[in-house]
């Protein structure tokens, strides 16, 4: 019996923990998703980049771990979010945190759902993908930034 109540309390305490990650992680979702339907995407790409890291650099979870909490969240929203939302999203909360992240837009050929070129955004972190795992084995042709991206 003592096992099973040790378990339960761990399971707890995880709970307890991830769920203030995971309120946030709905609230930056949900600004994102309002974000890209009222402004350009320049203009939206800049506010994620005056975030300040507001935490030292892996007091929350390291990237991986907030990856895995805005795709689960995004399941669960009622609200239609795609891999940009998801991205820009996570990008911000590791913004919050001190952990640098690049995002990353890419695009194939092939009739994919109907289109004739499908396009998908991802996050990396240290060479990883955090948010955007492709899981069909087709590779996405990455775009490279533009100089003024580059720039700013």
């Amino acid at each position: 019996m003592a096992p099973r109540v040790a378990d339960a309390a761990k399971t707890c305490r995880r709970r307890l923990e991830v769920a203030p990650t995971a309120v946030e992680a709905a609230a930056a979702l949900i600004l994102v998703r309002i974000g890209l339907w009222t402004m350009p995407f320049a203009m939206l790409s800049r506010v994620v980049e005056r975030i300040c890291a507001r935490r030292r650099q892996g007091a929350d979870g390291g990237a991986d771990r907030i990856g895995r909490i805005v795709v689960a969240v995004s399941r669960r929203l009622p609200l239609r979010t795609t891999c940009l939302v998801e991205a820009i999203a996570a990008r911000a909360m590791l913004r919050r945190r001190g952990i640098d992240s690049t995002l990353r837009f890419g695009v194939r050929s092939g009739t994919v759902g109907g289109r004739a070129i499908d396009a998908h955004a991802w996050l990396e972190c240290g060479g990883r993908v955090v948010v955007g795992e492709i899981d069909d084995g087709r590779g996405y042709a990455a775009l490279e930034p533009t100089a003024r991206e580059d720039a700013t």
